[in-house]
């Protein structure tokens, strides 16, 4: 049996506007994937910043405890305190 021209013009129409539909979900698909990424990349690279900025502070801290228990064995041991506290607080973010 064969189709008319109407009914294939009409069929040819909404096959394009299917094609056309799904394009364009496709595209917009892989823009949200990139975005994410550049996102999660972005979010990487803070923390990474982060952790290097805390790694820093604890180990000056840790010269600092060193320094002061060679000068002063007393006092040392409240600045060994204040170290641990200060590491469990910084190991929260690491």
């Amino acid at each position: 049996k064969e189709m008319s021209d109407e009914a294939f013009a009409k069929l040819l129409e909404t096959s394009e506007i299917a094609h056309k539909v799904i394009k364009e979900a496709e595209i917009k698909a892989e823009q949200e994937r990139l975005a994410r990424l550049e996102a999660d990349r972005l979010e990487q690279e803070r923390m990474r910043a982060e952790n290097a900025k805390l790694k820093e502070a604890a180990e000056a801290q840790e010269i600092k405890i060193t320094a002061t228990s060679r000068t002063n064995p007393r006092k040392s041991s409240s600045h060994l305190f204040i170290s641990v506290r200060e590491s469990v607080h910084l190991k929260r973010f690491l």
